[in-house]
Protein backbone atom coordinates (compact mmCIF):
# COMPACT_ATOMS: atom_id res chain seq x y z
CA UNK A 1 0.00 0.00 0.00
CA UNK A 2 3.01 2.25 0.42
CA UNK A 3 3.22 4.71 -2.46
CA UNK A 4 6.21 3.97 -4.67
CA UNK A 5 7.55 7.01 -6.48
CA UNK A 6 9.40 5.40 -9.36
CA UNK A 7 9.31 5.96 -13.08
CA UNK A 8 7.99 3.02 -15.07
CA UNK A 9 10.34 2.46 -17.98
CA UNK A 10 10.29 0.08 -20.91
CA UNK A 11 12.80 -2.22 -19.27
CA UNK A 12 12.41 -4.46 -16.25
CA UNK A 13 14.48 -3.55 -13.23
CA UNK A 14 17.02 -5.51 -11.27
CA UNK A 15 14.21 -6.23 -8.81
CA UNK A 16 12.76 -8.64 -11.33
CA UNK A 17 16.03 -10.54 -11.44
CA UNK A 18 16.08 -10.77 -7.66
CA UNK A 19 12.50 -11.99 -7.52
CA UNK A 20 13.06 -14.75 -10.03
CA UNK A 21 16.21 -15.91 -8.29
CA UNK A 22 14.40 -16.86 -5.08
CA UNK A 23 11.66 -19.10 -6.45
CA UNK A 24 11.18 -22.69 -7.43
CA UNK A 25 9.41 -21.80 -10.65
CA UNK A 26 10.75 -22.77 -14.05
CA UNK A 27 13.96 -21.20 -15.34
CA UNK A 28 13.65 -18.42 -17.86
CA UNK A 29 15.47 -17.89 -21.12
CA UNK A 30 19.13 -17.06 -20.82
CA UNK A 31 18.80 -13.57 -22.28
CA UNK A 32 19.30 -11.10 -19.38
CA UNK A 33 15.93 -9.77 -18.22
CA UNK A 34 17.41 -6.31 -17.79
CA UNK A 35 17.65 -6.12 -21.60
CA UNK A 36 14.05 -7.10 -22.26
CA UNK A 37 11.37 -4.51 -22.78
CA UNK A 38 8.12 -4.95 -20.93
CA UNK A 39 6.37 -6.07 -24.13
CA UNK A 40 9.11 -8.56 -24.97
CA UNK A 41 8.94 -10.00 -21.49
CA UNK A 42 5.18 -10.47 -21.28
CA UNK A 43 4.85 -11.76 -24.84
CA UNK A 44 7.32 -14.59 -24.25
CA UNK A 45 5.25 -17.65 -23.23
CA UNK A 46 7.93 -18.95 -20.88
CA UNK A 47 8.25 -15.59 -19.16
CA UNK A 48 4.50 -15.29 -18.82
CA UNK A 49 4.38 -18.74 -17.26
CA UNK A 50 6.75 -17.47 -14.57
CA UNK A 51 5.53 -13.88 -14.24
CA UNK A 52 3.59 -14.66 -11.08
CA UNK A 53 6.89 -15.41 -9.36
CA UNK A 54 7.31 -11.64 -9.09
CA UNK A 55 4.87 -11.95 -6.18
CA UNK A 56 6.56 -14.89 -4.48
CA UNK A 57 8.76 -12.70 -2.25
CA UNK A 58 5.60 -11.15 -0.81
CA UNK A 59 4.70 -14.60 0.55
CA UNK A 60 7.87 -14.81 2.63
CA UNK A 61 6.25 -13.22 5.66
CA UNK A 62 3.66 -15.99 5.77
CA UNK A 63 5.27 -18.27 8.31
CA UNK A 64 7.86 -15.76 9.41
CA UNK A 65 5.83 -12.61 9.94
CA UNK A 66 3.69 -10.92 12.53
CA UNK A 67 0.46 -12.08 10.91
CA UNK A 68 1.24 -15.67 11.92
CA UNK A 69 2.49 -14.76 15.39
CA UNK A 70 -0.40 -12.45 16.26
CA UNK A 71 -3.14 -14.58 14.70
CA UNK A 72 -1.96 -17.81 16.33
CA UNK A 73 -1.62 -16.02 19.67
CA UNK A 74 -5.10 -14.53 19.35
CA UNK A 75 -6.41 -17.99 18.49
CA UNK A 76 -4.97 -19.41 21.71
CA UNK A 77 -2.28 -21.60 20.14
CA UNK A 78 0.72 -19.51 21.18
CA UNK A 79 1.43 -17.94 24.53
CA UNK A 80 4.74 -16.38 25.47
CA UNK A 81 5.93 -17.41 28.90
CA UNK A 82 8.52 -14.63 28.90
CA UNK A 83 5.88 -12.13 29.96
CA UNK A 84 7.92 -9.15 31.16
CA UNK A 85 6.04 -5.92 30.46
CA UNK A 86 9.21 -4.23 29.25
CA UNK A 87 9.93 -6.75 26.52
CA UNK A 88 8.22 -5.44 23.42
CA UNK A 89 9.23 -8.51 21.43
CA UNK A 90 6.92 -10.72 23.44
CA UNK A 91 4.41 -8.47 25.11
CA UNK A 92 2.41 -7.96 21.91
CA UNK A 93 1.87 -11.71 21.59
CA UNK A 94 0.84 -12.03 25.21
CA UNK A 95 -1.69 -9.24 24.69
CA UNK A 96 -3.01 -10.95 21.56
CA UNK A 97 -3.38 -14.18 23.54
CA UNK A 98 -5.51 -12.25 26.05
CA UNK A 99 -7.46 -10.57 23.22
CA UNK A 100 -6.09 -7.17 24.14
CA UNK A 101 -5.39 -5.50 20.80
CA UNK A 102 -3.65 -2.25 21.69
CA UNK A 103 -3.12 -0.28 18.51
CA UNK A 104 -1.01 2.40 20.17
CA UNK A 105 1.18 0.13 22.26
CA UNK A 106 1.89 -2.34 19.45
CA UNK A 107 1.50 -0.17 16.35
CA UNK A 108 4.78 -1.35 14.82
CA UNK A 109 3.66 -4.99 15.03
CA UNK A 110 0.27 -4.37 13.42
CA UNK A 111 1.97 -2.25 10.79
CA UNK A 112 4.24 -5.16 9.87
CA UNK A 113 1.20 -7.39 9.51
CA UNK A 114 -0.52 -4.77 7.35
CA UNK A 115 2.56 -4.43 5.16
CA UNK A 116 2.74 -8.19 4.69
CA UNK A 117 -0.60 -7.94 2.92
CA UNK A 118 -0.26 -4.59 1.17
CA UNK A 119 3.26 -5.21 -0.12
CA UNK A 120 1.73 -8.08 -2.08
CA UNK A 121 -1.19 -5.93 -3.21
CA UNK A 122 1.10 -3.09 -4.32
CA UNK A 123 3.36 -5.46 -6.23
CA UNK A 124 0.34 -6.97 -7.97
CA UNK A 125 -0.89 -3.51 -8.88
CA UNK A 126 2.51 -2.71 -10.42
CA UNK A 127 2.46 -5.84 -12.57
CA UNK A 128 -1.11 -5.14 -13.73
CA UNK A 129 -0.07 -1.58 -14.54
CA UNK A 130 2.74 -2.88 -16.74
CA UNK A 131 0.44 -5.38 -18.43
CA UNK A 132 -2.04 -2.62 -19.26
CA UNK A 133 0.73 -0.59 -20.91
CA UNK A 134 1.55 -3.30 -23.46
CA UNK A 135 0.43 -2.33 -26.95
CA UNK A 136 0.93 -5.71 -28.63
CA UNK A 137 -1.37 -8.10 -26.83
CA UNK A 138 -1.02 -11.87 -26.95
CA UNK A 139 -3.15 -14.73 -25.70
CA UNK A 140 -0.76 -15.06 -22.76
CA UNK A 141 -1.67 -11.68 -21.33
CA UNK A 142 -5.14 -12.79 -20.20
CA UNK A 143 -3.69 -15.67 -18.23
CA UNK A 144 -1.01 -13.64 -16.47
CA UNK A 145 -3.63 -11.01 -15.62
CA UNK A 146 -5.69 -13.76 -14.01
CA UNK A 147 -2.69 -15.13 -12.12
CA UNK A 148 -1.88 -11.74 -10.66
CA UNK A 149 -5.47 -10.80 -9.83
CA UNK A 150 -6.06 -14.07 -7.97
CA UNK A 151 -2.79 -13.61 -6.10
CA UNK A 152 -3.90 -10.07 -5.21
CA UNK A 153 -7.23 -11.49 -4.02
CA UNK A 154 -5.26 -13.75 -1.68
CA UNK A 155 -3.64 -10.73 -0.03
CA UNK A 156 -6.92 -8.79 0.07
CA UNK A 157 -8.67 -11.74 1.75
CA UNK A 158 -6.07 -11.94 4.50
CA UNK A 159 -6.07 -8.16 4.98
CA UNK A 160 -9.87 -8.10 5.18
CA UNK A 161 -9.92 -11.04 7.59
CA UNK A 162 -7.42 -9.32 9.91
CA UNK A 163 -8.40 -5.66 9.65
CA UNK A 164 -12.00 -5.79 8.44
CA UNK A 165 -12.54 -2.43 6.80
CA UNK A 166 -9.61 -1.82 4.47
CA UNK A 167 -8.82 0.25 1.36
CA UNK A 168 -9.46 -1.40 -1.98
CA UNK A 169 -6.26 -0.02 -3.43
CA UNK A 170 -6.20 -1.45 -6.95
CA UNK A 171 -4.24 1.23 -8.83
CA UNK A 172 -0.47 1.44 -8.81
CA UNK A 173 0.85 4.81 -7.63
CA UNK A 174 -2.55 6.20 -6.64
CA UNK A 175 -2.74 9.59 -4.93
CA UNK A 176 -2.53 8.93 -1.16
CA UNK A 177 -5.33 11.41 -0.57
CA UNK A 178 -7.70 9.25 -2.63
CA UNK A 179 -7.08 6.07 -0.61
CA UNK A 180 -10.14 5.53 1.57
CA UNK A 181 -11.43 2.75 3.75
CA UNK A 182 -13.94 0.32 2.24
CA UNK A 183 -16.37 -1.72 4.29
CA UNK A 184 -15.76 -5.39 4.84
CA UNK A 185 -18.82 -6.21 2.75
CA UNK A 186 -17.46 -4.15 -0.16
CA UNK A 187 -14.11 -5.90 0.02
CA UNK A 188 -15.86 -9.27 0.19
CA UNK A 189 -17.83 -8.48 -2.97
CA UNK A 190 -14.68 -7.33 -4.77
CA UNK A 191 -12.74 -10.49 -3.87
CA UNK A 192 -15.64 -12.72 -4.92
CA UNK A 193 -15.94 -10.94 -8.26
CA UNK A 194 -12.18 -11.10 -8.93
CA UNK A 195 -12.04 -14.81 -8.17
CA UNK A 196 -15.10 -15.79 -10.20
CA UNK A 197 -13.95 -13.77 -13.20
CA UNK A 198 -10.36 -15.00 -13.20
CA UNK A 199 -10.39 -18.62 -11.96
CA UNK A 200 -11.51 -19.89 -15.43
CA UNK A 201 -8.28 -18.52 -16.95
CA UNK A 202 -5.94 -20.15 -14.42
CA UNK A 203 -4.14 -23.37 -15.29
CA UNK A 204 -4.23 -26.76 -13.58
CA UNK A 205 -0.48 -27.10 -13.16
CA UNK A 206 0.20 -28.21 -9.57
CA UNK A 207 3.99 -28.29 -9.49
CA UNK A 208 5.77 -26.54 -8.03
CA UNK A 209 3.30 -25.79 -5.28
CA UNK A 210 4.33 -22.18 -4.70
CA UNK A 211 2.34 -20.91 -7.69
CA UNK A 212 -1.20 -19.76 -8.40
CA UNK A 213 -3.44 -22.26 -10.17
CA UNK A 214 -7.14 -23.10 -10.37
CA UNK A 215 -7.01 -25.07 -7.13
CA UNK A 216 -5.55 -22.12 -5.25
CA UNK A 217 -8.35 -19.97 -6.68
CA UNK A 218 -11.07 -22.39 -5.59
CA UNK A 219 -9.50 -22.72 -2.12
CA UNK A 220 -9.63 -18.94 -1.75
CA UNK A 221 -13.26 -18.96 -2.87
CA UNK A 222 -14.14 -21.67 -0.32
CA UNK A 223 -12.38 -19.77 2.47
CA UNK A 224 -14.18 -16.57 1.47
CA UNK A 225 -17.61 -18.23 1.57
CA UNK A 226 -16.82 -20.06 4.81
CA UNK A 227 -16.30 -16.70 6.53
CA UNK A 228 -19.15 -14.90 4.77
CA UNK A 229 -21.35 -14.65 7.86
CA UNK A 230 -18.53 -12.96 9.76
CA UNK A 231 -17.53 -10.73 6.87
CA UNK A 232 -20.97 -9.65 5.61
CA UNK A 233 -23.60 -10.84 8.07
CA UNK A 234 -25.03 -13.32 5.55
CA UNK A 235 -24.01 -17.00 5.63
CA UNK A 236 -22.95 -18.68 2.37
CA UNK A 237 -22.48 -22.27 3.56
CA UNK A 238 -23.95 -23.87 0.44
CA UNK A 239 -21.46 -22.01 -1.76
CA UNK A 240 -18.52 -23.51 0.13
CA UNK A 241 -19.30 -27.05 -1.06
CA UNK A 242 -18.91 -26.74 -4.86
CA UNK A 243 -15.70 -24.75 -4.40
CA UNK A 244 -14.30 -27.56 -2.24
CA UNK A 245 -15.50 -30.20 -4.72
CA UNK A 246 -13.61 -28.43 -7.50
CA UNK A 247 -10.41 -28.97 -5.51
CA UNK A 248 -11.20 -32.48 -4.27
CA UNK A 249 -11.79 -33.68 -7.84
CA UNK A 250 -8.22 -32.64 -8.65
CA UNK A 251 -4.96 -34.53 -8.25
CA UNK A 252 -4.36 -33.77 -4.56
CA UNK A 253 -4.51 -36.49 -1.91
CA UNK A 254 -3.90 -36.76 1.81
CA UNK A 255 -0.26 -37.59 2.44
CA UNK A 256 -0.11 -40.94 4.30
CA UNK A 257 2.25 -39.53 6.94
CA UNK A 258 0.75 -36.34 8.37
CA UNK A 259 4.16 -34.93 9.34
CA UNK A 260 5.60 -35.25 5.85
CA UNK A 261 3.57 -32.15 4.92
CA UNK A 262 5.77 -30.03 7.17
CA UNK A 263 9.15 -31.74 6.76
CA UNK A 264 12.28 -30.11 5.38
CA UNK A 265 11.39 -31.48 1.94
CA UNK A 266 7.64 -30.98 1.94
CA UNK A 267 6.76 -30.35 -1.70
CA UNK A 268 4.06 -33.01 -1.56
CA UNK A 269 0.73 -33.67 -3.17
CA UNK A 270 -1.40 -32.50 -0.24
CA UNK A 271 0.05 -29.02 -0.06
CA UNK A 272 -1.79 -26.76 -2.48
CA UNK A 273 0.19 -23.57 -1.78
CA UNK A 274 3.37 -23.06 0.23
CA UNK A 275 5.73 -20.23 1.03
CA UNK A 276 9.14 -21.47 -0.07
CA UNK A 277 11.99 -21.71 2.41
CA UNK A 278 15.61 -22.66 1.76
CA UNK A 279 18.48 -23.47 4.08
CA UNK A 280 20.77 -20.98 2.34
CA UNK A 281 20.62 -17.26 1.75
CA UNK A 282 18.00 -15.08 3.38
CA UNK A 283 14.89 -17.05 2.45
CA UNK A 284 15.00 -19.25 5.55
CA UNK A 285 12.45 -20.10 8.22
CA UNK A 286 12.29 -18.65 11.71
CA UNK A 287 9.26 -20.71 12.65
CA UNK A 288 11.21 -23.63 14.13
CA UNK A 289 13.82 -21.74 16.16
CA UNK A 290 11.05 -19.63 17.66
CA UNK A 291 9.47 -22.80 19.04
CA UNK A 292 12.35 -24.76 20.49
CA UNK A 293 15.77 -24.28 21.98
CA UNK A 294 17.28 -22.29 24.80
CA UNK A 295 17.06 -18.64 25.74
CA UNK A 296 20.09 -16.99 27.32
CA UNK A 297 21.58 -19.53 29.72
CA UNK A 298 18.58 -21.81 29.54
CA UNK A 299 19.42 -25.11 27.97
CA UNK A 300 19.84 -26.14 24.39
CA UNK A 301 16.53 -27.65 23.51
CA UNK A 302 17.72 -27.78 19.93
CA UNK A 303 19.48 -31.05 20.76
CA UNK A 304 16.07 -32.53 21.50
CA UNK A 305 15.19 -32.38 17.83
CA UNK A 306 18.57 -33.36 16.47
CA UNK A 307 20.05 -30.01 15.46
CA UNK A 308 23.15 -28.19 16.64
CA UNK A 309 22.91 -24.63 17.88
CA UNK A 310 20.78 -22.62 20.22
CA UNK A 311 17.31 -21.62 19.07
CA UNK A 312 15.05 -18.90 20.46
CA UNK A 313 12.71 -20.84 22.76
CA UNK A 314 10.01 -18.21 22.43
CA UNK A 315 6.71 -19.89 21.55
CA UNK A 316 4.88 -22.40 23.72
CA UNK A 317 1.35 -23.72 24.01
CA UNK A 318 -0.76 -24.59 27.01
CA UNK A 319 -2.32 -27.71 28.44
CA UNK A 320 -5.69 -26.91 26.87
CA UNK A 321 -4.12 -27.18 23.41
CA UNK A 322 -2.29 -30.41 24.21
CA UNK A 323 -5.29 -32.04 25.89
CA UNK A 324 -7.49 -31.75 22.82
CA UNK A 325 -5.56 -34.75 21.40
CA UNK A 326 -6.16 -38.24 22.74
CA UNK A 327 -3.36 -40.76 23.06
CA UNK A 328 -4.37 -42.66 19.90
CA UNK A 329 -3.99 -39.55 17.77
CA UNK A 330 -0.66 -39.61 15.93
CA UNK A 331 -0.80 -35.84 15.60
CA UNK A 332 -0.20 -35.57 19.33
CA UNK A 333 3.43 -36.25 18.50
CA UNK A 334 3.76 -32.70 17.19
CA UNK A 335 4.33 -31.67 20.81
CA UNK A 336 7.67 -31.80 22.57
CA UNK A 337 6.69 -32.82 26.10
CA UNK A 338 8.32 -34.33 29.15
CA UNK A 339 10.88 -33.18 31.73
CA UNK A 340 13.16 -30.34 30.72
CA UNK A 341 16.83 -30.53 31.53
CA UNK A 342 19.29 -27.77 30.82
CA UNK A 343 22.55 -28.84 29.24
CA UNK A 344 24.75 -26.69 31.46
CA UNK A 345 26.40 -27.97 34.64
CA UNK A 346 24.02 -26.41 37.15
CA UNK A 347 21.04 -28.09 35.51
CA UNK A 348 20.55 -30.39 38.49
CA UNK A 349 17.71 -28.22 39.71
CA UNK A 350 14.21 -29.34 40.46
CA UNK A 351 11.69 -28.12 37.91
CA UNK A 352 8.08 -28.38 39.04
CA UNK A 353 9.21 -30.54 41.92
CA UNK A 354 10.90 -33.15 39.74
CA UNK A 355 14.69 -33.41 39.52
CA UNK A 356 15.83 -34.42 36.07
CA UNK A 357 18.61 -36.98 36.24
CA UNK A 358 18.79 -38.21 32.65
CA UNK A 359 21.65 -37.63 30.25
CA UNK A 360 22.30 -33.97 29.50
CA UNK A 361 22.17 -34.48 25.72
CA UNK A 362 19.44 -36.74 24.47
CA UNK A 363 18.82 -36.71 20.74
CA UNK A 364 15.07 -36.95 20.48
CA UNK A 365 12.83 -38.11 17.69
CA UNK A 366 9.20 -37.15 17.71
CA UNK A 367 7.12 -39.32 19.99
CA UNK A 368 9.93 -40.91 22.01
CA UNK A 369 9.04 -41.16 25.69
CA UNK A 370 10.82 -38.90 28.17
CA UNK A 371 12.55 -36.70 25.60
CA UNK A 372 14.98 -33.92 26.35
CA UNK A 373 12.05 -31.62 26.40
CA UNK A 374 9.60 -29.43 28.25
CA UNK A 375 7.10 -29.90 31.03
CA UNK A 376 3.42 -29.55 30.24
CA UNK A 377 1.84 -26.69 32.15
CA UNK A 378 -1.72 -25.59 32.86
CA UNK A 379 -3.18 -22.72 30.91
CA UNK A 380 -1.88 -19.29 31.99
CA UNK A 381 0.91 -20.75 34.13
CA UNK A 382 3.47 -18.66 32.33
CA UNK A 383 1.89 -15.42 33.50
CA UNK A 384 2.78 -16.10 37.12
CA UNK A 385 4.97 -13.28 38.46
CA UNK A 386 8.06 -13.86 40.55
CA UNK A 387 7.06 -12.46 43.96
CA UNK A 388 7.78 -13.38 47.59
CA UNK A 389 4.63 -15.46 47.48
CA UNK A 390 5.72 -17.04 44.22
CA UNK A 391 9.50 -17.45 44.28
CA UNK A 392 9.83 -19.61 41.17
CA UNK A 393 12.88 -18.24 39.33
CA UNK A 394 12.30 -16.72 35.93
CA UNK A 395 14.77 -19.14 34.35
CA UNK A 396 12.54 -22.01 35.42
CA UNK A 397 9.41 -20.23 34.22
CA UNK A 398 11.07 -20.05 30.82
CA UNK A 399 11.38 -23.82 30.69
CA UNK A 400 7.68 -24.43 31.22
CA UNK A 401 5.11 -25.22 28.55
CA UNK A 402 5.03 -27.54 25.57
CA UNK A 403 6.81 -26.74 22.31
CA UNK A 404 5.43 -27.48 18.88
CA UNK A 405 7.76 -29.36 16.51
CA UNK A 406 5.27 -29.96 13.73
CA UNK A 407 7.75 -28.37 11.34
CA UNK A 408 10.53 -30.82 12.03
CA UNK A 409 14.01 -29.79 10.81
CA UNK A 410 16.37 -31.80 8.73
CA UNK A 411 18.41 -34.09 10.99
CA UNK A 412 21.96 -32.95 11.65
CA UNK A 413 21.25 -29.32 10.79
CA UNK A 414 23.77 -26.87 12.21
CA UNK A 415 21.86 -23.79 13.28
CA UNK A 416 23.66 -20.57 12.47
CA UNK A 417 21.25 -18.20 10.73
CA UNK A 418 17.85 -19.88 11.04
CA UNK A 419 18.66 -22.18 8.13
CA UNK A 420 15.49 -24.21 8.24
CA UNK A 421 14.30 -25.24 4.80
CA UNK A 422 10.77 -26.34 5.72
CA UNK A 423 8.33 -24.61 3.38
CA UNK A 424 5.52 -22.91 5.28
CA UNK A 425 2.17 -24.47 4.32
CA UNK A 426 -0.47 -21.89 3.38
CA UNK A 427 -3.13 -24.16 1.84
CA UNK A 428 -3.57 -27.93 1.92
CA UNK A 429 -6.20 -30.52 1.12
CA UNK A 430 -7.05 -31.42 4.73
CA UNK A 431 -8.38 -27.90 5.30
CA UNK A 432 -10.49 -28.16 2.15
CA UNK A 433 -12.03 -31.44 3.35
CA UNK A 434 -12.81 -29.94 6.77
CA UNK A 435 -14.31 -26.82 5.17
CA UNK A 436 -16.67 -29.06 3.23
CA UNK A 437 -17.51 -31.05 6.38
CA UNK A 438 -18.39 -27.88 8.25
CA UNK A 439 -20.50 -26.50 5.41
CA UNK A 440 -22.40 -29.79 5.08
CA UNK A 441 -23.07 -29.85 8.81
CA UNK A 442 -24.33 -26.28 8.82
CA UNK A 443 -26.84 -26.95 6.03
CA UNK A 444 -28.14 -30.04 7.84
CA UNK A 445 -26.29 -32.84 6.03
CA UNK A 446 -24.71 -34.51 9.06
CA UNK A 447 -24.19 -37.81 7.20
CA UNK A 448 -22.14 -36.11 4.49
CA UNK A 449 -20.19 -34.17 7.10
CA UNK A 450 -19.39 -37.40 8.93
CA UNK A 451 -17.84 -38.92 5.80
CA UNK A 452 -15.53 -35.95 5.25
CA UNK A 453 -14.63 -35.61 8.92
CA UNK A 454 -13.63 -39.24 9.15
CA UNK A 455 -11.46 -39.00 6.03
CA UNK A 456 -9.19 -36.65 7.94
CA UNK A 457 -9.39 -38.57 11.22
CA UNK A 458 -8.54 -41.90 9.56
CA UNK A 459 -4.99 -40.74 8.86
CA UNK A 460 -4.51 -39.41 12.37
CA UNK A 461 -5.18 -42.61 14.28
CA UNK A 462 -3.04 -45.66 14.79
CA UNK A 463 -4.03 -48.96 13.19
CA UNK A 464 -6.91 -50.40 15.13
CA UNK A 465 -7.83 -47.14 16.81
CA UNK A 466 -11.38 -45.90 16.35
CA UNK A 467 -11.33 -42.85 14.10
CA UNK A 468 -15.11 -42.73 13.65
CA UNK A 469 -17.47 -40.21 15.19
CA UNK A 470 -20.89 -41.69 15.90
CA UNK A 471 -23.01 -38.54 15.72
CA UNK A 472 -20.70 -35.65 14.85
CA UNK A 473 -21.58 -32.14 15.93
CA UNK A 474 -20.26 -28.75 14.93
CA UNK A 475 -18.07 -28.84 18.03
CA UNK A 476 -16.52 -32.09 16.75
CA UNK A 477 -15.65 -30.35 13.49
CA UNK A 478 -14.26 -27.31 15.30
CA UNK A 479 -12.10 -29.51 17.54
CA UNK A 480 -10.90 -31.52 14.54
CA UNK A 481 -9.86 -28.32 12.78
CA UNK A 482 -7.87 -27.38 15.88
CA UNK A 483 -6.12 -30.75 16.01
CA UNK A 484 -5.44 -30.98 12.29
CA UNK A 485 -4.53 -27.36 11.57
CA UNK A 486 -2.69 -26.51 14.78
CA UNK A 487 -0.25 -23.59 14.30
CA UNK A 488 -1.33 -23.13 10.65
CA UNK A 489 -2.86 -19.66 11.07
CA UNK A 490 -6.50 -20.76 11.17
CA UNK A 491 -7.40 -20.69 14.87
CA UNK A 492 -8.34 -17.02 15.20
CA UNK A 493 -10.68 -16.97 12.20
CA UNK A 494 -12.16 -20.35 13.18
CA UNK A 495 -12.86 -19.17 16.74
CA UNK A 496 -14.56 -16.01 15.50
CA UNK A 497 -16.58 -17.89 12.88
CA UNK A 498 -17.89 -20.44 15.35
CA UNK A 499 -18.72 -17.75 17.89
CA UNK A 500 -20.75 -15.87 15.29
CA UNK A 501 -22.31 -18.82 13.47
CA UNK A 502 -22.89 -20.97 16.56
CA UNK A 503 -23.64 -18.53 19.42
CA UNK A 504 -23.81 -21.28 22.06
CA UNK A 505 -20.02 -21.64 21.85
CA UNK A 506 -17.58 -19.50 23.78
CA UNK A 507 -14.56 -19.98 21.55
CA UNK A 508 -13.95 -16.27 21.20
CA UNK A 509 -15.58 -14.01 23.79
CA UNK A 510 -14.77 -16.30 26.70
CA UNK A 511 -11.74 -18.04 25.29
CA UNK A 512 -9.34 -16.71 27.92
CA UNK A 513 -11.20 -16.41 31.25
CA UNK A 514 -10.48 -14.99 33.73
CA UNK A 515 -7.60 -13.03 32.21
CA UNK A 516 -9.45 -11.59 29.23
CA UNK A 517 -11.23 -8.29 29.98
CA UNK A 518 -14.94 -8.58 29.25
CA UNK A 519 -15.72 -4.91 28.67
CA UNK A 520 -15.61 -5.31 24.90
CA UNK A 521 -17.95 -8.30 24.76
CA UNK A 522 -21.34 -7.52 23.27
CA UNK A 523 -24.14 -9.33 21.44
CA UNK A 524 -23.12 -12.02 18.97
CA UNK A 525 -22.91 -10.77 15.40
CA UNK A 526 -20.59 -9.39 12.74
CA UNK A 527 -18.74 -6.36 14.02
CA UNK A 528 -20.30 -6.55 17.47
CA UNK A 529 -17.05 -7.58 19.10
CA UNK A 530 -14.48 -4.84 19.09
CA UNK A 531 -11.85 -7.57 19.02
CA UNK A 532 -13.06 -9.33 15.89
CA UNK A 533 -10.79 -7.11 13.81
CA UNK A 534 -7.47 -5.49 14.56
CA UNK A 535 -6.88 -1.72 14.64
CA UNK A 536 -5.71 -0.16 11.40
CA UNK A 537 -2.07 0.73 12.15
CA UNK A 538 -1.58 4.34 13.19
CA UNK A 539 1.45 4.48 10.90
CA UNK A 540 -0.86 4.13 7.89
CA UNK A 541 -2.75 7.30 8.77
CA UNK A 542 0.47 9.26 8.30
CA UNK A 543 0.67 7.97 4.72
CA UNK A 544 -3.05 7.95 3.94
CA UNK A 545 -4.85 10.60 6.02
CA UNK A 546 -8.30 9.79 4.61
CA UNK A 547 -8.44 6.28 6.11
CA UNK A 548 -11.05 5.62 8.81
CA UNK A 549 -10.11 3.77 11.99
CA UNK A 550 -12.02 0.62 12.91
CA UNK A 551 -14.75 1.04 15.56
CA UNK A 552 -13.54 0.82 19.13
CA UNK A 553 -9.96 1.85 18.45
CA UNK A 554 -8.22 5.20 18.79
CA UNK A 555 -6.66 6.98 15.87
Amino acid sequence: MKKINIKITATLTLFVLICFSCTKLDNLDTKPLSRLTTEEFYNNPKNVENAQSLLIPALRSFGNGEQVRINNSAGGEIVNLFSGESDGNINYMKDAYLHIFDGKKHDARYNRMWNTYYNGITEANLILFELASITTKSKNIRKVNADIKVARAFFFLHAMDSFGNIPLDTLFGADPNTIKTNSRAEVFAFIEKELKENIPFLDLKTAPNNRINKYVGFTLLAQLYLGAQVYTGTARWADVIPACDSIMRGPYSLTPNYFDNFAADNALNENILVSVRDETGTNTSTFIPENVGGNGSNGSGSEAIGITGRAWNAFVSTAEMYDIYDNNDLRKNMWLVGPQRKSIAESEKAINGVTNTGDALLVNVRGVANPYSYAKQPAHWGFVRVTPANPLPLELQQLAGIRNVKYYPRKGLVLERNQFGNDYVIMRLADVILMKAEALMRIGNAAGAKVELERVRARAYRIGANSTVLNPTLKDIRDERTRELMWENYSRRDNIRFQVAEPSTDYWSKARPPLKPNADVGPIGPGRFNNMIYPIPLSQFLLFPTLTQNPGYDR
